[in-house]
Parts: C-alpha cells; structure tokens; sequence
C-alpha cells in the first residue's frame, strides 16, 4: 500500500511539473482596464520595434535558489510600450493609485504600482523579451515573456505567456 501511495504522489508530482511548463503561448496582448481605448500589442508590433540589449539574467526563486539562466537578450521596456496608452483619469495626481497587472494564459498574475514603473529606476529594468538564447521572438516558447531584471528574487516577477495587461485603480 506504501509503494501505491508513493507511486501515486510521484505520478502526480511529474505531471504537476511538466504542467507548469506548458504553458500556452500567445502571439498577442490586450491593454485594457482604466484606459480609454483597450490596444493590442502583437508579436509582429514588437518585433518591428527597437529592442535594447538586457544583460544575462539568473532566475532565481523565492528561496534564492538559482532555477535558471536566460542569456542573449533583447527586449522593450514595458514603460514603452504602456506610453501610448491613455489611462482613464479624471487627474494625473490621481496616478499614484493605480496599478498594472500583468495575466498569463496560465492565470499567473504579476502586479507593479503606477510609480514603480513611471515614477522609479525599477521601471527600466522591466522588459517584454523580444529574444532570448538566440531566438525571434515568433521562436519563442515562453512568448510573450516579460522580465524585472533589477528585482532580487527575479522569478517572482518573470511571467511568460502574458495575455493580459490590465490597468486598475485602487479603491
């Protein structure tokens, strides 16, 4: 009976991994929320933009440790391409309580304040990856991949596959 367990949990335990990294990929993102006109950014919009080198980046857990390494990166400051976008705002001091959130197909979510990205340096180290390891971004697995290369524990904040960007007022 022991054994049955075992093999149930280990059954289980490999299907919860490889589920996690199969995570549907995207070729586009909605920007929606508290803005006054919802815009797509697609794979071909970002690949015709221009992309800035990002140095390699450790993955590393909420733990600390190291779980992997992306190397040869470019990719677009997010605070770039959010631009653009017009917030719905009744007055710009009002900014300050509202924040963006990132939506994975997988649900994940990763959420940043309007001032971390616009009123801070972290703001610039926060990069949807348009290459990595050599590939396009259409090569991609874990397209439409946005990274936060200045945070310490850099996993907490790497979501792949975002679909979503969704930006709220705090209420």
């Amino acid at each position: 009976m022991r054994y049955w367990i075992a093999w149930v949990l280990l059954l289980l335990s490999s299907h919860l991994a490889t589920a996690q990294s199969n995570i549907r990929t995207t070729d586009s993102m909605i920007v929606a929320g508290a803005v006054r006109q919802p815009v797509v950014i697609t794979t071909d919009r970002l690949a015709a933009m221009q992309s800035v080198a990002i140095p390699d980046l450790q993955l590393i857990s909420h733990s600390g440790a190291m779980r992997n390494k992306l190397t040869r990166l470019q990719g677009i400051p997010l605070v770039q391409l959010l631009a653009d976008v017009a917030i719905d705002v009744p007055n710009p001091k009002l900014l300050s309580e509202y924040f963006v959130v990132l939506i994975a197909t997988d649900g994940y979510k990763v959420v940043f304040s309007w001032n971390e990205l616009f009123n801070n340096p972290l703001g610039q180290s926060v990069f949807v990856v348009t290459s990595e390891g050599g590939k396009s971004l259409r090569e991609m697995a874990d397209r439409l991949l946005v990274i936060t290369t200045s945070d310490i524990h850099t996993g907490r904040r790497h979501i792949k596959s975002v679909e979503k960007i969704i930006i709220q007022r705090f209420e």
